[in-house]
């Protein structure tokens, strides 16, 4: 290889960017501009002062309003006229300066340093004047940040004014594209043969002389000739498809407030509008209908821009739910709400119907998505997060997703990546390899390594790249759309680049692959190997949801019963909905899972009060109506699910009775307990599903038999003996019933361990944490404070380094269940605080609920794929059988579980620091123990979870007379008793026709469930949007139903005139 040969695409890449120099003209620096520090105020400009280019503004999270009166001079009649930016803060881009652009008035687009520069007038005109208004944010760096703060030190903003040469920018990119390509497909391959002799042949052409000469654009005419025969002409490309969308990925709160993300909102669309003005093939997709109500919101002249390019075809609003909501914490009713809301939204907005589930950076996807994605009409699911994983690689990148029910849905890892890169973490070792990104930029390096990246080339040849620049917005950059072009011509050795809507892509390949014998089936979640300790950290905030989740379904129920049982009873829809989408909003994959910075969990906090508000004056307003046909005196228990229960009940009573009793309508009694504080318990067996039932209270002067047996270290009812160690733990719990021991060692040993994962603090468990126990075994009190007919109760004090704990243990005289309700006030940083109890259980799998089902996981590290399950999640319980004996851990608002080697551990604070550590305070939960007979299903463990989150409630009557008696006094129009099949949520239609009831199969069993209807009323299934189902005819009476394993069904119910 001789010395040229050596050199020549350095030489190649030295002439680019002496080219690129040469792309404008005309350049105009103004002396100076104005300034006001704060937001943008036009009523304010009088306030505005000189600004000059080394003068310094902004700090940390600080506005500012930059202004500029150009007049065009005589030099760009006719020219295009450009203004672009400087700023000297440049680290990660959803941090640094951001900037929205206004041209006399009017929103233009966004700024950062991906997007410095702005065509103002495509064909200027002189003597014209433009009033150009930047309203600034100075940025926040939160994440590695020096102790000097240098990160949020004030910076320089100068601005300048030029036109672009059309020739010298188009031939720059056709020159810079294929070179960028050259790098990838390999200087002695075909192709990059091809390309070399091309770019060398076009970069003799040029006359660099004098650059701006009449030479310099002729040979510059040249060049673009000898390109277009030798490289562009023919189309040549790789026989591969890359699906290319304009995207910005906005988290709609992380290290930024609500009040930023509205801005980032503002600044990203904005930039999208422009973009799309600019190029006409530029298609632009964005999820999440909560960012569009903040751009209506602001910017209503450019929502409706907005809306016109939906209907034009050129922005996609897709994606499915309200904001990309976390997939393991949240409910399953709660999925079934974003997907309600977030599809409403655009429809009634655009009248698009969404296909897709776009979930870029959700951290793992519970195995009861394809089902709730089917009957909420969506079609597709897109995500890359799931490549994050640290250890295994998910093998496939489109396929079958099957979840617990056998629902299956398509599915398309985008595969976006560079071609060689490597990541490193913190410590300067290298990722995973095949880790993928939702921020791809389109330029041969990202198109190239996503082809390669591909896993199923011999499947199909096409594949999606988002493209743009996001987390904190940004989105797509002219350079992108411009190297695109290119692409799509076809560049030798690199795939072809197609600009596509998400939905085409998706549609084309479900053509393609669908009946492909290839096409493989995953079955089951797709747990991510990272990110786990974000089942537990800011526990405050997931306690907040899971309340939430409980309180929304307990008040809708209470409004159905009202709805039709009351005269004129209406509530204020307007103000319902606005909680609802609060309450969605509060489920981003930010926010729920804790690794949000502490000024957001500020203002989630004070949304959470409102939501309560809300959710609790209707519930109450319903109430107070339904109470008004109960009889003064009578006390109603209500039981809020569709399915008859057991259920522990605490009720208030002005009286100083140690026991009371309440006599039922029917004939039943039972005691109940004083609790002090005229608050009383009682445990009440076999309440009628969604009903109203009535209750006769009475002091008992008598005095009750005693159901106990306390020593001070062993206490014992009819069915189990509990004795507590010295240190306070359980040392034992004897099953009376079925004579065995349930222990194997000590329980409710509260286990700390140093948390302290190598990146990502609040997000992250890392394995290694198991290296460092220490026990709380600095119990400083221990006594029985209550005991009756009801329950026993046992408190505990502890002290752990500088925090406090204090646990009421909780025995029932009917159960074999065992509450820990527990307050901390947790003042400890990086420790990781869990509840372990080991369980003589021998069992290689645990079963833990999820959203309306369960699933099972392995107890063994027999593979990488079990060793990694060493944290996992699940809704209220987690349970350890044998076929005949087992043990749950039931919770009330924790999620992460480790179920190892027969023992069954609760996950229930993280301390992290960073980038929030709101998790030192005072928490307050219950967890529960309960060893059982059989396995979870034949125990009813679901009950006793939806006991311990959903327990019965009460209100006391003010009728002024006794009318008739009815058993119950209230029965929802519909309720199932099958054993395994529940219904838990019954609501006002979305339409205001009917009421919609949800129920589901449970225990991953075929069953025909028969489905009690109350005279009066019409039962039609439908799906989970309330939309009918085609064929589908009204049932007027008690209907038998098949259900398949763990599947969902909803029912419209509406009141019809009985038939005589």
């Amino acid at each position: 290889m001789n010395q040229i040969d050596a050199f020549e695409l350095e030489r190649i890449s030295q002439a680019i960017s002496d080219l690129k120099a040469c792309t404008i003209s005309h350049v105009i620096i103004p002396e100076k501009i104005k300034y006001r520090a704060g937001k943008m105020e036009p009523e304010r400009e009088k306030e505005l002062v000189d600004f000059y280019p080394f003068d310094s503004w902004g700090g940390f999270d600080e506005y500012g309003w930059f202004r500029c009166e150009f007049t065009v001079p005589e030099i760009y009649e006719g020219r295009s006229l450009w203004v672009e930016i400087s700023q000297d803060k440049r680290d990660w881009y959803a941090q640094n300066p951001q900037f929205l652009l206004w041209c006399n008035g009017e929103p233009v687009q966004g700024m950062d340093i991906y997007h410095e520069e702005c065509m103002l007038r495509e064909c200027a005109r002189a003597g014209e004047t433009l009033c150009l208004d930047f309203d600034a944010w100075s940025g926040m760096s939160i994440r590695d940040r020096s102790w000097s703060d240098k990160e949020n030190r004030k910076g320089m903003f100068s601005i300048r004014f030029y036109s672009v040469e059309p020739l010298i920018n188009k031939l720059y990119y056709d020159l810079k594209t294929p070179y960028e390509a050259a790098k990838y497909v390999g200087r002695e391959s075909d192709a990059g043969l091809k390309i070399v002799d091309a770019l060398t042949a076009a970069v003799n052409a040029i006359d660099m002389r004098q650059p701006g000469s009449r030479q310099f654009f002729a040979s510059a005419e040249c060049a673009e000739k000898i390109l277009q025969e030798m490289l562009y002409a023919d189309g040549e490309s790789l026989n591969a498809i890359a699906a290319s969308i304009g995207h910005t990925h906005i988290d709609v709160a992380w290290m930024w407030q609500f009040s930023h993300t509205r801005m980032k909102t503002q600044r990203s669309f904005d930039t999208a509008l422009k973009l799309l003005e600019e190029y006409p093939e530029y298609v632009f997709m964005s999820s999440q209908p909560q960012l569009y109500e903040y751009l209506k919101e602001a910017q209503p002249e450019q929502f409706e821009k907005v809306r016109a390019y939906v209907k034009a075809g050129r922005w996609e609003p897709e994606g499915g739910m309200w904001v990309e909501a976390d997939c393991n914490l949240t409910s399953g009713e709660s999925l079934i709400r974003q997907f309600l809301e977030g599809k409403r939204y655009f429809r009634e907005e655009f009248g698009s119907d969404n296909k897709v589930l776009w979930l870029a950076d959700v951290f793992g996807y519970s195995a009861a998505l394809p089902q709730i994605c089917k009957k909420c009409g969506i079609d597709y699911f897109m995500t890359t997060k799931i490549s994050w994983n640290e250890v295994d690689k998910i093998p496939f990148d489109t396929f079958l997703w099957k979840g617990i029910d056998g629902t299956e849905i398509l599915t398309h890892f985008a595969p976006a990546k560079q071609f060689d890169a490597v990541n490193y973490n913190p410590f300067g070792f290298a990722r995973s390899p095949h880790i993928t990104t939702y921020n791809g930029v389109l330029e041969p390096d990202y198109v190239m390594g996503g082809w390669k990246r591909y896993s199923q080339k011999a499947l199909n040849t096409e594949f999606l790249l988002p493209y743009g620049y996001g987390d904190g917005g940004g989105g797509t950059t002219r350079e992108m759309i411009e190297k695109g072009r290119r692409m799509e011509r076809g560049i030798p050795g690199c795939p072809k680049v197609k600009f596509s809507t998400v939905l085409q892509f998706f549609k084309e390949l479900e053509d393609q692959v669908i009946n492909e014998k290839k096409l493989p089936v995953w079955n089951g979640e797709l747990y991510l190997e990272f990110h786990r300790g974000t089942y537990t950290t800011a526990g405050i905030i997931k306690r907040l949801n899971r309340k939430a989740e409980n309180l929304l379904q307990c008040a809708e129920f209470l409004m159905s019963a009202a709805e039709y049982s009351q005269k004129g009873y209406c509530w204020d829809k307007q103000e319902w909905r606005k909680a609802i989408r609060a309450f969605l909003t509060n489920q981003f994959h930010d926010i729920l899972p804790g690794s949000s910075i502490t000024a957001v969990y500020d203002d989630v906090k004070g949304i959470y009060r409102e939501i309560f508000q809300v959710f609790r004056k209707n519930a109450e307003d319903a109430l107070e109506g339904l109470m008004q046909e109960v009889p003064e005196g009578k006390l109603a228990v209500i039981n809020t699910l569709g399915f008859s229960r057991n259920g522990k009940l605490e009720f208030s009573c002005q009286s100083k009775a140690p026991v009371l009793r309440l006599n039922g309508e029917d004939g039943t009694s039972f005691y109940a307990q004083n609790a002090g504080q005229n608050s009383y318990v009682t445990s009440i067996r076999n309440v009628p599903a969604g009903s109203i039932s009535l209750f006769d209270v009475q002091e008992v002067q008598n005095e009750t038999e005693n159901p106990w047996k306390w020593d001070g270290e062993t206490i014992e009812n009819a069915y189990i003996r509990v004795k507590f160690a010295n240190d306070g733990t359980l040392e034992s719990i004897f099953d009376k019933e079925e004579q065995r021991e349930v222990l194997s060692a000590p329980a409710n040993v509260l286990e700390t361990y140093e948390d302290r994962p190598y990146q990502y603090d609040a997000w992250e468990l890392s394995p290694y944490y198991r290296e460092k126990m220490y026990c709380c075994s600095d119990l400083t009190s221990s006594e029985l404070v209550e005991m009756g007919p009801v329950r026993a109760c046992v408190r505990q004090k502890r002290k752990y380094l500088s925090s406090e704990i204090c646990q009421d243990i909780y025995f029932y005289s009917d159960s074999k269940r065992i509450d820990f309700h527990t307050i901390i006030e947790w003042r400890e940083s990086h420790i990781l605080l869990k509840a372990a109890f080991p369980a003589d259980v021998l069992a290689d799998q645990a079963t833990y609920e999820i959203q309306f089902g369960t699933v099972q996981r392995p107890t063994h590290t027999n593979t990488s794929w079990d060793a990694e399950k060493f944290e996992t999640c699940a809704q209220r319980f987690a349970d350890l059988s044998e076929p005949d004996y087992g043990a749950a851990l039931l919770n009330d608002c924790k999620y992460g579980y480790d179920i190892h080697d027969g023992v069954i551990r609760l996950t229930l604070l993280r301390s992290p620091s960073f980038p929030n550590d709101i998790d030192k305070g005072i928490h307050e939960f219950t967890y529960s123990f309960m060893p059982h007979k059989g396995d979870y299903r034949r125990a009813e463990i679901q009950k006793e979870a939806y006991d311990l989150n959903r327990p019965l409630i009460s209100a006391w009557g003010s009728g002024k007379e006794a009318k008739k008696a009815k058993k119950p006094a209230y029965q929802a129009p519909m309720v199932c008793d099958c054993p395994g099949v529940f219904m838990e949520t019954l609501k006002p239609a979305e339409d205001g026709d009917g009421l919609i009831a949800r129920c589901y199969e449970g225990f991953g069993c075929r069953q025909h469930a028969d489905m009690r209807v109350i005279p009066g009323w019409c039962v039609t299934e439908c799906n989970m949007l309330e939309e009918e189902l085609e064929g589908e005819k009204g049932k007027r009476k008690n209907f038998s139903c098949m259900f398949r394993p763990f599947e969902i069904k909803t029912f419209r119910i509406t009141p019809v005139e009985e038939e005589k």
